[in-house]
């Protein structure tokens, strides 16, 4: 045994703790949605509901999983059914988290979703701190 052993040993125990405390505090979603998606909005239009209520359908572009009992993949275009809650409807470009759950009144070709009652819904992620902007080439001082 070398005298790097127990440092090394120690540096892997406190990689794992770290790992154990921290990685796993953004893993789970904060409810129990079926399915948990990032997507991006290619289309939104207004729609009656069945009972009378208005309706807003997303056309979503799914770029990547965070949840899909269902096999969703990144890259698929899927439908989202939100009850319109007069919050606003999310614009074509809009990215965030989708907390969604098979649609059990949708008929038709295609994954179709409802947003999941129990969960955020559509969650728009929060600003990039300024920190991580990234800058290509450093600014320059001229005297």
């Amino acid at each position: 045994m070398s005298a790097t052993d127990p440092i090394r040993y120690a540096i892997i125990a406190a990689t794992v703790a770290v790992v154990s405390l921290f990685g796993q505090a953004g893993a789970a979603p904060p409810t129990g949605a079926a399915e948990v998606l990032e997507v991006k909005v290619l289309e939104a239009a207004m729609a009656e509901g069945q009972d009378g209520s208005g309706d807003v359908l997303y056309r979503m572009e799914v770029l990547s999983i965070m949840s899909s009992p269902s096999g969703v993949q990144p890259g698929e275009v899927v439908t989202v059914r939100i009850a319109d809650s007069g919050d606003g409807v999310q614009e074509p470009g809009w990215i965030g988290t989708a907390y969604v759950i098979p649609d059990p009144t949708a008929s038709g070709t295609g994954r179709q979703f409802v947003v999941d009652p129990t969960s955020d819904g559509l969650v728009t992620p929060p600003p990039v701190p300024p920190s991580a902007t990234f800058t290509r080439e450093a600014p320059k001082n001229d005297p």
